[in-house]
């Protein structure tokens, strides 16, 4: 028999059993939520960076063995063509009926051979600013042992392996811009049969020219946004979550906003799903301006910015808020601003300059903070005139007799006791 103590212990054992069986239940629940993400496109800048600006050229006959391989040629004429980027044709090729005329004078085509010099000559009669010639070494159908399956029969995986150097070589100059070594290998896994050495050859020598096409013009890839929208309870499960992080690792954003805002972020979440992205940033935007705290509205603003407006200056800035409101790493935060500053690298590698970096304006930024003490509407407190910021500055002029202009002129700076 079990003392009246002892039962009270195993009954008050129990209770907190329950207690944190619960909270463990709503922190997975919270855990478990999908979590919304968006597409952001990235510009990754080619290896072959003189190809930006040496785009007419010609192609020369591979070789094989020191014999012109047309069909590979073929190839990657087609595929240096087929090169598009933003839509646009990225190199001109020069005809090859009108590239063969030159060879012929040249006196060339008998031996079918070309190197630096002769690619050089030829280039200046056809106009072009650059040539591309080189050689083809692909290996015979190699053969490992792979055993017997199920029915004993001798299996084997048969590979083939296609490799190609390609010179780019500047006309004006003479020189070798870009010479990789390019090599791909393609498999075919069968038991009691042949392999089909056309079809191998032609595989290894499509990923091969997938690679090379990859190399000499920038491409865009596409990259996964995380959204952070998840706030922390208020009873219980924000305080549970730091209580039992040991246990079940989960992170939200404990600002506790008013539900009408967390009821605009789960608005923009679900527009975002649904690829309007226009609707989401709008209500995010008016949520910051309800709610500047935490980290999940900058963070959010910070995506509009990045994936909405390409706007690379300003999705940094706010990217850096939501990590600054941070009490510890967050993943997505951490891999936002990776990624966006190497966005802007890689713009500076195309040549191309980012958007200029705009800086909060502290005269707009102590404005935002008075319209608001004063109960007018600026929008968050970021330093940046927006439109939101405009319509409470007109507003504020309207009240007090002022030139409505939507501007921070002098009267108004006065006016706010700036």
């Amino acid at each position: 028999m079990f003392s009246k103590g002892e039962v009270q212990s195993v009954q008050n054992q129990s209770n907190h059993s329950l207690i944190v069986l619960s909270a463990l239940l709503s922190i997975i629940t919270l855990v478990g939520c999908s979590t919304t993400a968006v597409k952001s496109e990235r510009m990754i800048p080619a290896e072959y960076e003189a190809g930006a600006t040496l785009k007419s050229l010609a192609i020369l006959p591979f070789t094989l063995k020191g014999k012109a391989d047309d069909e590979s040629t073929s190839a990657i004429v087609s595929t240096v063509s087929g090169v598009r980027v933003d839509g646009q044709r990225y190199f001109q090729v020069a005809e090859r009926a009108r590239l063969a005329s030159v060879i012929n004078e040249q006196k060339y085509a008998r031996t079918g051979q070309f190197d630096q010099k002769s690619a050089v000559e030829i280039g200046k009669k056809l106009l072009v600013q650059s040539v591309l010639f080189g050689e083809i070494s692909d290996t015979k159908v190699t053969r490992k042992d792979r055993g017997r399956n199920k029915e004993n029969v001798q299996c084997y995986d048969y590979g083939f392996r296609f490799q190609f150097i390609p010179r780019f070589v500047n006309v004006k100059t003479g020189r070798i811009e870009f010479a990789p070594t390019i090599a791909e290998t393609a498999t075919q896994y069968i038991c009691g049969g042949q392999p089909d050495a056309v079809a191998l050859r032609s595989d290894a020598r499509n990923r091969a020219l997938q690679e090379f096409k990859n190399k000499i013009a920038p491409r865009r890839i596409s990259e996964t946004v995380k959204l952070l929208t998840k706030y922390c309870e208020p009873d219980g499960g924000g305080r549970m979550t730091r209580m039992l992080s040991s246990v079940v690792s989960t992170q939200c954003d404990d600002s506790l906003p008013p539900d009408f805002v967390i009821g605009k972020v789960n608005s923009g979440e679900k527009f975002a799903d649904s690829g309007r992205m226009d609707r989401a940033c709008a209500l995010w935007e008016e949520a910051a301006s309800e709610h500047d705290a935490g980290y999940n509205l900058p963070y959010l603003l910070g995506v509009c910015a990045e994936s909405k407006d390409a706007d690379y200056a300003k999705a940094l800035r706010y990217y850096q808020i939501a990590d600054e409101r941070t009490t510890e790493p967050v993943e997505a935060i951490n891999d936002s601003l990776a990624r966006i500053k190497a966005k802007s690298s890689d713009l500076a590698a195309l040549g191309k300059k980012p958007k200029k970096k705009r800086k909060p304006d502290p005269k707009t930024l102590n404005a935002q903070k008075s319209l608001a003490e004063l109960g007018y509407d600026p929008g968050p407190a970021d330093g940046f005139m927006g439109k939101k910021t405009g319509d409470a500055i007109r507003e504020f002029q309207l009240d007090n007799g002022l030139d409505v202009t939507g501007k921070l002129d002098r009267s108004t700076i006065n006016a706010l006791g700036l």
